[in-house]
């Protein structure tokens, strides 16, 4: 390394021996200067000068920075893909609540229909005008709460990455890795965070269309309640 690990320093003097100085010095890896000792003569007790201790130093060397950013890459496409089940997740759970409205409103447009009929044979007016409103509202409260749950279901589309363009000009240009990752690094953060959103947004308008859902679902109740009431009170 180009470092002493030992130096002796002589000192004559008229009609003496030499008196000889050894000064030793102790390197790491890094060939850091950690210990330094000194002894006055070969037979003489060793005295330590100075002990240094070091941080390990942060490797920043290209290989290393590559290291770095493929883990960050790695986590980032776990991000990615957790993201992608989730708005799936989301997506499937919309789907069913559009065919769930789907047939409730098959079977109760029906229900209405025939019950209606039933009363309408009684000929209670009052009694038909507030079923057949209840009926209106709650068809009407399903109907809008479809609709809610179809703009969720084709809320924007879901960001896929890494395009497949860009590796093809990538393959096209020989493009070192180094590069190819740094670049992807970018595309992925920018494409997480609008997935994200995507998601969040899907899910806020399905709590929407939950709602009106569920009020589609207390008139129907009461309808039937009604229905049920106005039957016994026939009776």
């Amino acid at each position: 390394t180009g470092k002493p690990s030992q130096v002796v320093n002589a000192h004559y003097h008229t009609k003496e021996t030499a008196k000889l100085e050894i000064y030793k010095y102790t390197y790491d890896h890094a060939d850091r200067l950690v210990k330094t000792t000194h002894q006055l003569g070969p037979n003489a007790p060793i005295v330590v000068l100075s002990e240094n201790t070091y941080d390990e130093l942060v490797d920043e060397s290209e290989d290393s920075i590559f290291k770095r950013d493929k883990f960050l890459l790695d986590m980032m496409i776990h991000a990615y893909e957790e993201d992608e089940r989730r708005n799936t997740l989301v997506d499937s759970k919309n789907s069913q609540m559009i065919a769930c409205i789907g047939v409730m409103l098959t079977i109760q447009g029906s229900l209405f229909t025939y019950l209606l009929s039933q009363f309408f044979k009684i000929n209670l007016l009052s009694i038909n005008i507030i079923l057949s409103v209840l009926a209106l509202i709650s068809l009407g409260y399903y109907i809008y709460s479809m609709k809610i749950f179809i703009d969720a279901y084709s809320f924007k589309t879901f960001k896929s990455v890494p395009n497949h363009e860009y590796l093809i000009n990538s393959a096209k240009k020989n493009s070192h890795e180094h590069n190819i990752v740094a670049d992807l690094l970018g595309t992925f953060c920018g494409a997480i965070k609008y997935n994200k959103d995507v998601i969040l947004n899907k899910i806020n308008i399905s709590k929407e269309g939950f709602k009106y859902f569920k009020k589609g679902g207390l008139t129907t109740v009461l309808f039937i309640l009604v229905f049920l009431f106005s039957m016994l009170g026939v009776k």
